[in-house]
């Protein structure tokens, strides 16, 4: 189930405080939507060229080209998961998932929150897919080994603020001079195991789950 869009906060919060669970070194495993190799990745570089000036903003990381994603659900810590349990959820998901793309994503306009400037995502078959997968985990773990609500706010990230207070209403001024949109279609999801030690989120392995 989707949400509403965010709330409209006043001051930034550090995106990069520790969630339950995390800290230094820690690896995460999670299904996300991620660009390296979708078609429409192109169409996408071209939503974040066209917001660089707020990417770019004092206060705010903006997210590498290279690390662009579309957070859709945690599966574990790679330290709680062993080998088999982790292809035991990709060829689920797999299955799950078959016929049920591509997807065309409807990305934008830009929105900010306390923690990030960032896309929103739609797609009438987009929570389904995200509902499938989380089917998946529970008939495959017995549970969600990293507990999230059912309710979501799919959206890419653009940037994320990197300090605590600073106002928002002179970015959210920008953006609304840049109602940037995009469709961006995607084939795939991924297994990936995430980390975020250096201040970004990077994974360092990824199995690609076909949508078609």
């Amino acid at each position: 189930m989707s949400l509403n869009p965010p709330p409209e906060d006043e001051t930034s919060r550090r995106h990069w405080w520790w969630r339950p669970g995390w800290g230094p070194g820690t690896r995460c495993w999670t299904l996300h939507i991620v660009f390296g190799a979708q078609p429409g990745r192109s169409s996408l570089l071209e939503a974040v060229d066209a917001l660089e000036q707020v990417r770019g903003l004092p206060g705010w990381d903006a997210v590498p080209r290279r690390w662009l994603h579309l957070t859709m659900q945690g599966v574990g810590f790679a330290d709680q998961l062993d080998a088999e349990e982790v292809a035991a959820v990709a060829q689920a998901a797999g299955r799950a998932l078959a016929g049920t793309g591509p997807l065309v994503l409807e990305l934008g306009p830009p929105l900010i929150d306390a923690e990030g400037v960032n896309l929103p995502a739609a797609h009438p078959r987009l929570d389904g897919v995200r509902l499938r997968v989380r089917e998946v985990l529970a008939q495959v773990l017995g549970k969600h080994r990293v507990e999230e609500s059912a309710g979501w706010r799919p959206h890419v990230t653009m940037a994320y603020a990197a300090q605590d207070g600073a106002a928002l209403a002179p970015v959210r001024a920008l953006l609304a001079k840049a109602p940037v949109r995009a469709l961006v279609e995607v084939d795939h999801v991924s297994l990936i195991r995430l980390h975020r030690d250096r201040g970004v989120y990077e994974w360092d392995e990824e199995i690609r789950v076909p949508l078609a």
